[in-house]
């Protein structure tokens, strides 16, 4: 039995073992597989010592969760083990229980000791005085102001100000040709009518991806191998289609399972009635004339 708190890692929400566990159970949105995993290791941190649990049941640790096939997607994925009187948790000791929270409460330690070193005591304190000075002889930098909204002239000897008219409310920046280009192969990948716009986030997902670095083509392949893969063209459970563009570009862990798939022959995921649909969307000239 341990104390009141467990140790979870930053990345947990991102790990392909959370994305795996949200399409074997038809879950749209991944962070309830982290809430629920939350759970899970909650209950094994209280009630077991070493992360073997005996006589416990499938049944109860669905209800636990309230989600039904969670400890067969568990046992699936590695982060549950089937045991002859029950389940237990692989590498128990590595993030749970009194030896974990012991190593994570030491580094704590150790690390606010070197945070009150008088070394860094004395680092502080010159920082906040040359603060303190430049803030006191500069005071308030009026070319602060934001001038390109401003323009000033003199007519008559009277000073006209014209404001330039701001951004449409909720609507993104104006995008640049890379944004443009996967957006509109997408809506031709996606079959997507004219009611599909570039939105914020789907703006905001894709700026962001190519800021860390992926290429135009590594996420228009990422669109092309979300078009390949059956559960998210909806077969699945809720026949439901999970292919918009913010959720293909959430991030570097979807562009790359995405993409993958694209490698994967049309007709190994869908059928050889559909390859062709496909074989003929990636001979399309996608230039604008």
């Amino acid at each position: 039995m341990a104390d009141f708190w467990i140790k979870i890692e930053k990345g947990t929400p991102d790990k392909p073992e959370i994305l795996e566990l949200a399409a074997l159970l038809d879950i749209e949105d991944p962070d309830t597989i982290t809430g629920k995993m939350i759970r899970v290791w909650s209950w094994f941190d209280s009630n077991s010592e070493n992360g073997h649990a005996p006589l416990v049941t499938k049944v109860l640790l669905d209800r636990l969760t309230g989600v039904t096939g969670l400890t067969d997607g568990l046992v699936t994925v590695g982060w549950l083990e089937k045991t002859e009187e029950g389940y237990s948790v692989p590498n128990f000791e590595r993030h749970l229980g009194k030896g974990a929270k012991k190593r994570a409460s030491d580094a704590e330690r150790k690390r606010k000791s070197r945070d009150n070193s008088p070394q860094k005591r004395k680092s502080r304190d010159k920082s906040q005085q040359s603060h303190k000075k430049s803030v006191t002889e500069k005071g308030l930098d009026k070319s602060r102001v934001d001038k390109s909204r401003v323009d000033k002239s003199r007519l008559d000897n009277k000073e006209v100000v014209t404001t330039s008219s701001p951004a449409k409310a909720g609507s993104p920046a104006k995008a640049g040709s890379d944004v443009l280009e996967i957006f509109g192969y997408w809506k031709e990948v996606m079959k997507k009518n004219n009611s599909s716009i570039l939105n914020a986030k789907r703006d905001k997902a894709i700026k962001a991806r190519l800021q860390e670095g992926y290429t135009v083509e590594q996420i228009k392949l990422a669109i092309l191998g979300c078009s390949m893969t059956p559960h998210n063209m909806g077969q699945n459970n809720n026949g439901k289609r999970y292919d918009d563009l913010e959720l293909i570009c959430r991030d570097g862990v979807q562009i790359e399972r995405f993409a993958s798939n694209s490698n994967q022959q049309p007709q190994q995921r869908f059928g050889q009635h559909v390859s062709k649909t496909l074989e003929a969307l990636n001979n399309m000239d996608w230039d604008d004339d």
